[in-house]
């Protein structure tokens, strides 16, 4: 079962950014005397999209300060701290395994399109994707027309979508592409397995899982 097309999410899913992202809003919780997230687990149970959201659920006072406001200041932060994170381990094997096999790839994210752009073009990551699809802002929203966008580009493909959280979840089943999850991303594996596709603490895991259906 040969997929057409892997589309791949990429905060928590190629990048292992989690420590970063709640260290840049730790910075922002601490600047409004508001109690820091503690640690990862505590960040996978409250991380989740639209991330308004999120900050609402971490303290954020909408009714005084503006969302775009918050999220302009946290880009900056999360720049100084990004060079730290790494790829997640065993996700250079298997998108080499993929292009090896001729599959094309591509990058759907809810993060700035030039801001993606520049962060795989550091990683040397790049080269593998035939296209990168991300927002047009640093709000972090919906990302399910890019999802249904991108469906509307490729009809007929046999998609994959690889991501790490339950709103990539929600984009597959919108736009009618297959799906699995990498836990501990930016949330546990306990908030993935309410979202009815196959969940994996590794990509040796995933790995095997696709050899065994014949994806690779």
């Amino acid at each position: 079962m040969r997929y057409d097309h892997i589309l791949w999410d990429f905060n928590g899913t190629i990048v292992d950014d989690a420590d970063v992202g709640m260290g840049a809003t730790n910075i922002l919780l601490a600047r409004r005397g508001l109690p820091i997230i503690p640690s990862r687990e505590e960040y996978f149970r409250l991380f989740g999209f639209p991330i308004v959201d999120y900050y609402t659920r971490l303290g954020f006072n909408f009714s005084k300060e503006s969302y775009d406001d918050v999220a302009n200041e946290w880009i900056p932060e999360y720049r100084r701290l990004e060079r730290e994170a790494p790829l997640r381990e065993g996700v250079f094997d298997l998108l080499t395994r993929f292009a090896s096999l001729g599959i094309p790839q591509s990058v759907l994210s809810a993060s700035e399109i030039k801001l993606l752009q520049e962060q795989l073009f550091h990683l040397k990551m790049h080269h593998f994707f035939e296209k990168i699809c991300g927002r047009s802002d640093y709000y972090g929203n919906d990302k399910t027309e890019l999802a249904l966008v991108f469906s509307r580009e490729h009809p007929g493909a046999r998609v994959l979508l690889i991501g790490d959280t339950d709103h990539d979840a929600a984009c597959a089943q919108t736009a009618g592409f297959d799906c699995v999850l990498m836990a501990n991303g930016h949330q546990s594996p306990e908030r993935l397995a309410s979202c009815s596709y196959p969940v994996f603490s590794s990509y040796a895991a995933l790995t095997e899982y696709l050899t065994k259906i014949g994806a690779l």
